[in-house]
C-alpha cells in the first residue's frame, strides 16, 4: 500500500509539473488581462520582454516543493546540504558534471532540431542571453532541483532507485514539453542530476551543476554559437 501511494504521489507531481508547463501562456495572458484589460493593450516594451518572466514558473514549482517537504518534516537546509568545508569539492564536481550536461544538451538539440524547431536563439538580443546565463540560469537551477530531485526523489524514497530516477527524469523532461526538441536532452540531464543527488545525498552539487550548465549554454549563445543543425 505504501509503495502504491508513493507511485501515485510521484505521478501526481509529474502531472502538476506538466500542467504548469502547458499552461504558462494561459497564465501570462491572464496576468496581462488583469494588468491591462487585454493582452493587446499591454505596452510593446512589456510584450517584447515577456521571456524575462520565465523564471517565475520554476520559482512556483520550488514553492510547491518546499511546502510539500515541510509538510513531510524535511529540513530544507539539510536537504540542500551547503557546507563551507565541502564547497570546493562541490564546485569541482558540479563543473565537471555541467560540462558533460552542456555537451549532451548541444548534441541532443542539434539532432532534435532536424525534427522539431528550436527557439530562435540567433534572433534573441544579447541581453536575453546574458539573462539566461545569470538569473535565468540560477533560479531554475535552484528551484527545479528542489522539485524534481529534492521532493520527487524523497517522495519515492522506498521505491526501487532506478524506478524513482526514471520517473523524476521523465517529469523533468515533461516540464520542458513547451519546446519538444528539449525533451530528449532534459530526460538525460534529469537522470544525471538525479544520480548526482543520490550519490551525494545533498542537493547543492546538483543545483550547482544545473545552474552552471544553464549558464554555459547562455554564454555560448551570447558568443554566437549555433546549436541548430545546418540546413
Amino acid at each position: 500500500m505504501k509503495r502504491t501511494l508513493q507511485i501515485t504521489e510521484m505521478l501526481f507531481w509529474t502531472v502538476v509539473a506538466f500542467l504548469i508547463a502547458t499552461h504558462t501562456n494561459d497564465a501570462i495572458i491572464w496576468a496581462l488581462t488583469c494588468a491591462y484589460g487585454s493582452p493587446m493593450d499591454a505596452p510593446r516594451s512589456v510584450l517584447s520582454n515577456l521571456t524575462f518572466i520565465s523564471p517565475v514558473f520554476p520559482l512556483f514549482l520550488g514553492v510547491i516543493a518546499i511546502i510539500r517537504l515541510k509538510i513531510g518534516g524535511i529540513n530544507i537546509s539539510a536537504l540542500i546540504g551547503f557546507s563551507n568545508k565541502k564547497i570546493f569539492a562541490d564546485v569541482a564536481m558540479a563543473a565537471v558534471v555541467a560540462v558533460s550536461l552542456v555537451a549532451i544538451s548541444i548534441v541532443s538539440m542539434r539532432l532534435a532540431s532536424k525534427y522539431a524547431p528550436l527557439p530562435p536563439f540567433e534572433l534573441m538580443p544579447p541581453s536575453m542571453h546574458l539573462f539566461f546565463a545569470t538569473f535565468g540560469a540560477v533560479i531554475p537551477g535552484v528551484f527545479e532541483e528542489i522539485y524534481f530531485r529534492g521532493m520527487m526523489l524523497r517522495v519515492g524514497g522506498n521505491l526501487p532507485t532506478a524506478f524513482v530516477l526514471l520517473m523524476s527524469a521523465a517529469a523533468f523532461s515533461l516540464w520542458h514539453i513547451g519546446t519538444p526538441a528539449y525533451l530528449p536532452h532534459t530526460f538525460i540531464v534529469g537522470l544525471v542530476l538525479g544520480l548526482v543527488f543520490i550519490r551525494t545525498g545533498r542537493l547543492i552539487p546538483a543545483i550547482l551543476a544545473h545552474s552552471m550548465a544553464n549558464a554555459g549554454i547562455g554564454v555560448l549563445l551570447h558568443g554566437g554559437f549555433k546549436i541548430a543543425a545546418a540546413s
